[in-house]
């Protein structure tokens, strides 16, 4: 082993802590960015389940008064019209929306509300065939 060697040595070992320590620096940079941007998003996140947690409560209370305005009406999926448990008529779904109860009238293929004029069908009320009679 020459005295050039040792210095080539010497040289390579620097020059690799000289690379290491960069690469240390970097990476701290790095990890410093991330903590910021962690605590950013914890912060995020509180507010977020605040918001949640308010949100929650609110639809809580809406759905409370909603029940409490249609206790005695039961929503008739297969005509779309609400029917009141306490007279058994039925209501217009279009009406009862906006606060206003209109009992349906019988239409020639259904219920016909006299308030909106929106026309509910009756799944179980025969409807006319239509036939034509020749004569021949």
């Amino acid at each position: 082993m020459g005295l050039l060697d040792g210095f080539e040595k010497l040289i390579n070992e620097h020059g690799s802590a000289v690379i290491l320590k960069e690469r240390i620096a970097l990476a701290n940079d790095k990890y410093s960015a991330l903590e910021v941007e962690v605590n950013a998003l914890r912060s995020e996140n509180e507010t977020l389940h605040r918001d949640n947690g308010k949100l929650k409560e609110t639809v809580r209370v809406l759905e409370e008064k909603l029940s409490h305005n249609n206790a005695p009406f039961k929503f008739d999926e297969k005509t779309g019209t609400f029917i009141n448990s306490a007279d058994g008529l039925r209501y217009c779904a279009k009406c009862k929306a906006k606060n206003n109860l209109s009992p349906l009238k019988n239409g020639s293929y259904g219920w016909e509300c006299p308030v909106c004029d929106s026309k509910f069908s009756d799944p179980e009320r025969p409807r006319s065939m239509g036939v034509r009679v020749s004569r021949g």
